[in-house]
């Protein structure tokens, strides 16, 4: 299938943004409770608007830049190396000659290099922190895109208000649609990155200074052809009948081009393509949460600075009684005929009953939130055991979202970024197709599991070593063990001898013994 036409192109973009309108009533409540200042769902916001005035508490708020900023320093900590190229399962069959294997592994070396190099200078780690945040909501946008030769990579976190999508097999996001308001003359500028040939008449049309006088509405289309295997990019604009079609739009300029978007989605619902993420999990507890809150202080006014009534010879009128802070209500009497002329209003609850219903939705929204803390220092005493159950819990709980983290947020970017370093020539184009070339994430959660297997390695060579510690060399290739648990520990592989260089040791060692028998051998 070559490129759709523009017609069915408009009908998809129609039919993805009705599915999307169906979601924004939940994520305008979800952002509004956990982070307003993202809220671009809310109708009329205009910049500068105050987003916390209905806020009356700040746990969600608080759990889910903990989540954020959990996820950033596990997975995606640019302080550190959070993930790598290596050799793949089919590298060693694929290349025979050893000599050649530690070539293309110098290779590999200078890939990562340069590639971390690039990460180090760019805007990544304040990229991947407000896409997390949306993440944690249910579904993030990134767009890596190629930057200069002094700074390769750029990333654009994009809000998930500006974007509908649309469902490829398996639940998989085959079509991206964005809308933009800029001038004319800016569009050719924005998208010059992704090429294509612009038309004469729409270049001649959007360099005419009276058509800048206002912005105009740009819609940004992304999708993919499976009967190919290419996506396709295209731009069009709206509401100039010197220019649209019959469907009211204008195609200023169709190319092919790489998937330019990561849309990680924390959790899929049957039949749905947008992501549910722990804060919408949460939401319903928020949301109590908020009014009890606003409730107590309500109420917790009404304590200190109680409505009051007074003696009046009129009848009691309901119109005119107040519940405000310090009002003085006029009433025939209180307590009877010989009350007193003035008293305060008993309209007090039992705000301990609250304070008790509140924690334990607090409690309720950090456990959805993955935010669990251990056990604070001062208090009971905590024995190891416990401590160390805790700490597996945290991490069990913070490996649930790895997978679809990896597949949807972690390989992708690590080939973008490839690609977007070899488009300038600053390294060779590389496939991460896990049999030649692999990758490798370094992050804690991963690594606790592939040490897992040095354990499993000991203790079968403890085994052994108890029936005959002579079996050992035998049943085990040892001199392969040390390079073995540096892959599995991610070991800069600069630090590690080449096989030519161990060849060379042992040969050495082999003469020192034959020239002096009775030294101790290497």
């Amino acid at each position: 299938m070559a490129s759709l036409p523009l017609e069915i192109i408009c009908d998809r973009m129609k039919r993805a943004w009705r599915r999307k309108d169906l979601w924004n009533t939940q994520l305008d409540e979800a952002y509004r409770l956990a982070t307003p200042s993202r809220n671009m769902f809310q109708q009329g916001r205009t910049p500068g608007d105050d987003t916390d005035s209905l806020i009356y508490d700040s746990t969600l708020q608080n759990s889910t830049s903990n989540l954020a900023n959990k996820l950033q320093a596990e997975y995606f900590s640019v302080f550190d190396k959070f993930l790598r190229v290596i050799p793949g399962v089919g590298f060693e069959s694929s290349v025979d000659n050893i000599e050649q294997r530690e070539a293309i592994q110098a290779e590999i070396n200078q890939i990562n290099a340069v590639h971390e190099a690039a990460l180090q200078v760019s805007n990544f780690d304040q990229a991947i922190g407000e896409m997390l945040i949306d993440y944690c909501v249910g579904t993030g946008f990134m767009m890596p895109r190629k930057g200069t030769l002094a700074r390769p990579l750029e990333y654009l976190t994009v809000n998930p208000a500006h974007i509908a999508t649309g469902e490829g097999p398996n639940s998989e996001v085959w079509e991206y649609y964005r809308k933009h308001k800029l001038y004319p003359r800016l569009v050719q500028p924005t998208w010059e990155s992704m090429g294509g040939d612009y038309s004469a008449k729409w270049l001649a049309w959007a360099e005419d200074e009276e058509n800048n006088a206002q912005k105009i509405t740009v819609d940004e289309v992304i999708y993919y052809s499976r009967e190919n295997d290419t996506w396709y990019f295209t731009l069009l604009c709206e509401d100039h009948s010197e220019l649209s079609n019959s469907e009211g739009k204008y195609q200023i300029v169709e190319t092919t081009t790489r998937n330019p978007w990561l849309s990680p989605r924390w959790m899929l619902e049957a039949g749905e393509v947008w992501g549910r993420g722990p804060v919408l999990q949460a939401l319903p507890e928020a949301r109590v949460l908020n009014e009890v809150k606003k409730l107590l202080l309500q109420n917790g006014s009404v304590s200190l600075f109680p409505p009051m009534t007074a003696v009046d010879d009129i009848d009691f009128n309901p119109a005119m009684f107040s519940f405000e802070p310090n009002h003085i209500n006029m009433v025939s009497r209180n307590g009877g005929p010989l009350g007193p002329a003035i008293q305060k209003l008993d309209v007090g609850g039992d705000l301990q009953m609250g304070q008790f219903i509140l924690e334990d939705i607090r409690a309720n929204i950090k456990k959805i939130m993955l935010d669990d803390q251990l056990p604070p220092m001062s208090g009971a005493v905590h024995t190891p055991t416990e401590i160390m159950e805790r700490k597996r819990e945290i991490q069990t709980n913070k490996a649930a979202p790895f997978g679809r983290l990896v597949k949807e947020c972690l390989r992708p970017l690590a080939q973008m970024n490839l690609d977007i370093l070899a488009d300038l020539n600053l390294i060779k184009p590389i496939k991460l197709d896990g049999i030649v070339f692999d990758l490798q994430i370094l992050n804690p959660t991963a690594q606790v599991q592939r040490e897992d297997k040095i354990v499993d390695l000991e203790r079968s060579m403890e085994v052994a070593a108890k029936i005959n510690p002579a079996i050992v060399p035998m049943a085990y290739r040892v001199e392969h063990i040390p390079r073995w648990a540096s892959d599995i520990l991610g070991v800069d592989p600069e630090l590690m001898r080449s096989s030519k260089e161990v060849k060379e040791m042992q040969e050495m060692a082999a003469q020192a013994q034959q020239q002096n028998p009775e030294a101790v051998p290497v």
